[in-house]
């Protein structure tokens, strides 16, 4: 019963925040409009983008060079908003830091230990994905910004957006809440995502 009182306060705050980030225009006693219609067209979408909402590692078709031959899944395809579809695909999304591990370097390969070095094998793999992952990330954003200057604008300028996005789909998972919580403090604090704190919507990201 606590956990669903907190989940409904941080709704509450969530919804103060809104005009934060989606500012209602200015009325006028000459507007024919409501203050809630104003509301809603300030709100309106801005222009969208088609976007394949799971771009995973099992849904990309490669050949032996490493190159792009094709995409899988397209049932859940949509068009979203510039800030969500300008984003980092599925398959590059996975928090820095390993386990005690610089990504900047692929790291050491382990002896040879038979059988009993079993969990150190699979630290290994995982810590070489984490580095694969993250390598291949800048590498992304790097082509990205030779390539579209549409894209680049949208993926620097609206961290915030998603960050919002991350917290009204997270705010009542128990898994994830507490994430949002300290998220909405800090900016009720005057923190700033991507500066004073981490972004919430890559905090949000598998481990």
């Amino acid at each position: 019963m606590q956990i669903v009182q907190r989940m409904l306060k941080l709704n509450a705050r969530l919804v103060a925040l809104q005009d934060v980030f989606w500012p209602a225009p200015e009325s006028s006693p000459s507007s024919s409009l409501s203050s809630s219609s104003l509301r809603a067209r300030a709100r309106l979408p801005i222009p969208t983008f088609l976007w394949h909402d799971n771009l995973s590692a099992d849904n990309l078709l490669v050949d032996e060079h490493g190159v792009l031959r094709g995409v899988l899944d397209w049932a859940d395809v949509s068009c979203l908003p510039s800030h969500a579809a300008c984003e980092l695909p599925a398959v590059l999304q996975l928090q820095d830091g390993g386990r005690g591990h610089n990504d900047t370097a692929p790291p050491p390969v382990p002896p040879l230990l038979g059988t009993r070095g079993m969990f150190v094998w699979r630290a290994y793999y995982a810590e070489l994905k984490r580095y694969e992952i993250v390598a291949m990330r800048e590498l992304f954003v790097s082509l990205m910004r030779d390539l579209s200057a549409t894209w680049t604008r949208a993926y620097d300028e609206a961290g915030l957006l998603r960050d919002m996005e991350a917290a009204i789909q997270n705010c009542d998972s128990e898994d994830t809440f507490e994430v949002v919580e300290g998220w909405v403090a800090g900016l009720e604090g005057g923190k700033v995502p991507g500066k004073d704190m981490k972004w919430l919507h890559q905090a949000l990201w598998p481990v």
